[in-house]
């Protein structure tokens, strides 16, 4: 089952061409390698302990990247990395919102910075983009997240103690919102953003997972408080089933789960997506809106779609959503007290 996560297509609105991201894992974080990556890091050497080197470069969209920081992190005995881009909004009295952004299986932080989008909306919305860095699974030696069952059951790494470590040094190192902190992720990296939701609710506000599917057993779900989720999956979902299979849970009983654990009433609003690239198909929104501290559960279905983060960029890919918009405009409206 391992095999079936050593690549995540990127596939377009129709399915029918594919541009492949291959990610090079080596044994060691530092010497993780981003196949045709176009950025770079200003130094090329990374300094013991909690340390910061300027990064800077293109985008996969073609943008500059600016106002970032290639980081280096010390938890449980190991060196760990991460991206952070601080938006020019940032200043010593004006605490920012932060949002982490986990990559997925095989992938890398810096891929996953790449591809997102997030850095334009950081600029223009003013919040703080973290992307952390994976560790390698023993098993197949690509960078994973320990979130739980599944095909990571095989790790010890203290991932969620990275992630609280990684929160407590972003309080004391950046001028943050600790109440609106979000946690949001690509295939394994939703999957670690559902365990953040479960097991660390009390510093995430809330999570979105772009076609990760929940490896928590929902009966070890252990939320203190009502926790906004969203998820974006395509129907045509081949690594990640979107209605279960390879090991994984089906998406739409994971998000009635989360509906009844956030005390959500009433039958959801269901809309259609329309079908804006003109390729016949769209997909449906599905949003759970009363729900306990005025929190909400989202799916955005997206049909025709395969294993892949949708992207709306004229000149490089079309999809009926952006990702990076739908999840902003989601997370923007909560804190750790609701919404």
């Amino acid at each position: 089952m391992l095999g079936c996560l050593s690549l995540l297509c990127m596939s377009c609105g129709g399915g029918a061409s594919q541009a492949t991201e291959t990610v090079q894992a080596s044994q060691t974080i530092q010497t993780i390698q981003t196949t045709g990556s176009t950025t770079s890091a200003n130094d090329s050497g990374t300094a013991a302990g909690n340390a910061c080197t300027n990064f800077n470069g293109v985008n996969s969209f073609g943008q500059q990247i600016v106002n970032t920081e290639a980081c280096t992190l010390n938890h449980d005995g190991i060196e760990r990395d991460y991206f952070i881009h601080v938006p020019d909004q940032q200043t010593d009295t004006n605490r920012l919102p932060v949002v982490l952004s986990f990559h997925g299986y095989t992938s890398s932080a810096e891929t996953n910075l790449n591809y997102t989008g997030l850095q334009p909306l950081a600029e223009s919305e003013g919040f703080i983009a973290v992307y952390p860095q994976g560790t390698i699974l023993p098993a197949s030696g690509e960078a994973h997240w320990n979130s739980g069952r599944g095909f990571t059951d095989k790790s010890d790494t203290d991932d969620l103690g990275f992630v609280e470590t990684l929160i407590d040094h972003l309080n004391a190192s950046r001028n943050i919102d600790a109440d609106r902190v979000y946690a949001i992720g690509m295939s394994n990296g939703g999957m670690m953003s559902y365990l953040l939701a479960c097991q660390l609710s009390q510093r995430v506000a809330a999570i979105v997972s772009v076609t990760g599917s929940m490896t928590v057993e929902s009966a070890t779900c252990t939320a203190s408080r009502p926790v906004p989720v969203m998820h974006i999956h395509g129907v045509e979902d081949a690594v990640v089933p979107f209605a279960g299979g390879n090991g994984f849970t089906a998406i739409t009983p994971t998000i009635e789960f989360w509906a009844q654990s956030n005390g959500c009433v009433g039958d959801p609003q269901q809309t259609a997506i329309a079908d804006i690239t003109g390729d016949g198909y769209g997909g449906q929104r599905t949003r759970y809106l009363d729900c306990s501290q005025g929190t909400e559960v989202e799916l955005i279905a997206l049909d025709a779609v395969g294993h892949d983060w949708p992207i709306n960029v004229d000149g490089y890919r079309r999809h009926d959503v952006h990702a990076a918009d739908e999840i902003w405009y989601f997370l923007k409206r909560f804190s750790l007290y609701g919404g």
